[in-house]
Formats: C-alpha cells, sequence, structure tokens
C-alpha cells in the first residue's frame, strides 16, 4: 500500500476516489437542485477519471511484466 504512494498515479487515484466520495456525499446529503447538478456533474467528470487512472495503472503493471 505505501508503494502506492511513491506513484504519482496511485496518489492521484488516491485523491480521485476521496473527492469522488466527498461529491457523492454532497449529492445524497444536500436538496438543492443547482447543488444536485454540480455535484452530480463532478461525480460523472470524477468517475472517468478514476477509469481512466485504473486503466493507466493496470497498463503500466502490465508493461512491468511482460518487459522485464
Amino acid at each position: 500500500m505505501f508503494n502506492l504512494f511513491h506513484n504519482h498515479k496511485g496518489s492521484f487515484f488516491v485523491l480521485t476516489l476521496t473527492l469522488l466520495i466527498c461529491s457523492m456525499t454532497a449529492t445524497f446529503t444536500v436538496n438543492n437542485h443547482i447543488s444536485d447538478g454540480v455535484s452530480i456533474l463532478f461525480s460523472i467528470m470524477l468517475s472517468m477519471i478514476l477509469i481512466s487512472l485504473v486503466l493507466a495503472l493496470l497498463w503500466e503493471k502490465i508493461e512491468g511484466i511482460c518487459n522485464p
């Protein structure tokens, strides 16, 4: 787990996951239409970033296995 924080993609993954959790919490707790729209938009964007980070980390791991 500590090796994950030495990798810049890993630390960005943790930061993005934390922001996604905060955004989803704001979506569920606040009953304002403008706030809901903004937090849902941020949740969608952060989900797309999170998926791309997972793919980048997976690609890096596969490349490390195939090219020692």
